[in-house]
């Protein structure tokens, strides 16, 4: 099944862990609200990484969905991975295995992040339950 949510970031703190020679290595911590096919609101905990190539980074991420979706209420949590630069770029968003809880419960699947100009994103989500 697809779900189309779309959201907003609510809050983003950023702390620095380890710079040298131009990198930089942080631990992001984001809030998020979403509305659509995917209703409610996540935590992300992201691991960053940004290299002294302007435009290259990678970042790997756990977030916890605290949402309905399909009009089924629960939780799950959703592994992220990126990677860009001027000549890569790739990343996905899948379901950690038995993560779901609720009316979530066996949630499977994987999701892509479309960001907008408006600063709203909309998340494109392929799922079974």
């Amino acid at each position: 099944m697809i779900a189309v949510g779309h959201f907003t970031i609510d809050s983003r703190v950023e702390t620095p862990l380890d710079q040298h020679d131009g990198t930089l290595l942080r631990s992001v911590v984001i809030a998020k609200h979403f509305w659509g096919d995917i209703d409610g609101s996540s935590s992300v905990q992201m691991l960053g990484y940004k290299t002294a190539v302007a435009g290259s980074e990678s970042y790997v991420a756990f977030e916890r969905m605290s949402v309905s979706v399909g009009g089924r209420q629960g939780e799950f949590v959703l592994r992220h991975s990126a990677m860009r630069s001027t000549s890569v770029s790739e990343g996905g968003l899948k379901v950690v295995v038995d993560s779901g809880t609720g009316e979530l419960r066996g949630i499977s699947g994987e999701g892509s992040i479309e960001f907008h100009p408006d600063r709203t994103a909309t998340f494109t989500f392929d799922y079974e339950l």
